[in-house]
Order: structure tokens, then C-alpha cells, then sequence
């Protein structure tokens, strides 16, 4: 299970990258969110399970070997303003769904403890 958290935050880790790749002028407070996310999940949340995984002695891939979303450097008909925002979005809404995943397993296991 924890291998599994483990890659979904490097994959939401590095869609927020590649979201700053972008560069958006219209996108600046977003960015400036994403980068204190981007500070949080690397060192309250990677590094604990790095941690975990190590004192467990479990093998897991490096995050540099997972990718995220992926964003195409074309851009067809849509304004980069409109792709910041869409790709934005769905990595706001799989790491709000990852925290809620994360919580529910820390009562449950809060509770047989």
C-alpha cells in the first residue's frame, strides 16, 4: 500500500512539474500554489514514505522514472492559458483525492491500533 501512495504523489509530484513547465503569465498564483505543494509533498510526504519504504527494506522506482501528466508541446486552437487551467484542475482533483485516501487510512489504521 505504501508503494502505491508512494508513486501516486511522485505522479502528482512531477504533473505539478510538468504544469510549471508551462509557464503561464495568466497562471501565476496557481503556480505559486503548486510550488508550495511541490515543497509540502517533497518533504512531508516523498521523504516520509522513502523513509517507510527503506526501514522496510521494500525495492520501489525512483521518480524520476515516473512520469505525470504529460503535456503536449503543441498546442492546437487553445490558448495556454485554457491548458494551464485544464491540466491544473485534474492534478488538483487526483491530489484532493489522494489526501482523502491518505486520511481514511490513517483513522482506519488509528482505529485497530
Amino acid at each position: 500500500m505504501f508503494k502505491e501512495e508512494n508513486y501516486a504523489y511522485s505522479y502528482l509530484y512531477n504533473s505539478i512539474k510538468n504544469i510549471l513547465k508551462i509557464e503561464n503569465i495568466f497562471g501565476k498564483s496557481i503556480d505559486q500554489s503548486f510550488k508550495t505543494i511541490l515543497n509540502i509533498l517533497q518533504k512531508d510526504i516523498l521523504c516520509n514514505y522513502r523513509n517507510i519504504l527503506y526501514i522496510y527494506s521494500e525495492s520501489w522506482v525512483s521518480i524520476d522514472q515516473i512520469s505525470g501528466i504529460q503535456i503536449s508541446k503543441t498546442r492546437k486552437r487553445s490558448a495556454p492559458s485554457i491548458l494551464h487551467n485544464i491540466h491544473s484542475i485534474i492534478v488538483i482533483q487526483l491530489l484532493n483525492e489522494w489526501m482523502k485516501n491518505v486520511n481514511d487510512l490513517v483513522v482506519n489504521v488509528e482505529r485497530k491500533l
